[in-house]
């Protein structure tokens, strides 16, 4: 009788039509939660890439080598005070050879 076939193959196949269907639901599942992380890393992302925009370096490297140079140039000239004062702390007032303007002129 192809009832009793039918109804045979059925009891055959039922346990790895069942066991298929709960593998594609578990994958489906699956797909379903790596999707909504890839969503969520991707808006974390778009955050970190909005704070982390670098401005053009080209001015900010100006404005560092401009302040270089004038801390250089305030450097030489407090080197240049600091000897003045050294020769004059050790100006002798007993030493009427050299003056107080040449000790600064040096």
């Amino acid at each position: 009788h192809p009832d009793n076939f039918a109804n045979g193959l059925y009891l055959l196949l039922k346990p790895v039509v069942e066991e298929c269907d709960r593998s594609v639901q578990s994958v489906y599942k699956s797909q379903l939660e790596l999707s909504a992380q890839i969503d969520h890393l991707s808006l974390e992302l778009e955050k970190f890439t909005d704070v982390a925009q670098l401005p053009p370096l080209g001015a900010a490297s100006q404005k560092l080598i401009s302040a270089k140079n004038r801390v250089n140039n305030l450097n030489a000239t407090l080197s240049q005070i600091m000897q003045r004062l050294d020769r004059l702390s050790k100006l002798d007032p007993k030493k009427p050879n050299v003056s107080f303007v040449e000790a600064l002129i040096g």
